[in-house]
């Protein structure tokens, strides 16, 4: 008997979580949008030079509370990629 409830509340366990994965990735997705747009309007803050920066200046007022959050994500997403470098051949070069 208890077997069956068991299984009966792991089975409800997975329906509730596999309700909640559309939810995330739609979150995910609306992040890397979000990531793109900034990096499309605000790249000069990371060095990449962007022409209309000047114009750009503009929207600031609106998005300049997300600012801060979307340097730290594009930095650490920036780390990630050079970390395997760090782990393999950076060690093997050391003076």
């Amino acid at each position: 008997m208890k077997d069956g409830w068991k299984d009966k509340l792991e089975k409800l366990k997975v329906f509730f979580k596999s309700s909640l994965e559309p939810a995330q990735s739609a979150r995910v997705v609306a992040y890397d949008e979000i990531d793109a747009f900034l990096l499309l309007c605000f790249s000069d803050a990371l060095g990449i030079p962007n022409p209309y920066s000047y114009y750009m200046s503009e929207l600031l007022p609106y998005i300049a509370e997300d600012l801060p959050a979307w340097e730290n994500r594009m930095v650490s997403d920036r780390l990630e990629g050079l970390q395997h470098l760090a782990s393999d051949k950076l060690e093997q070069h050391t003076l």
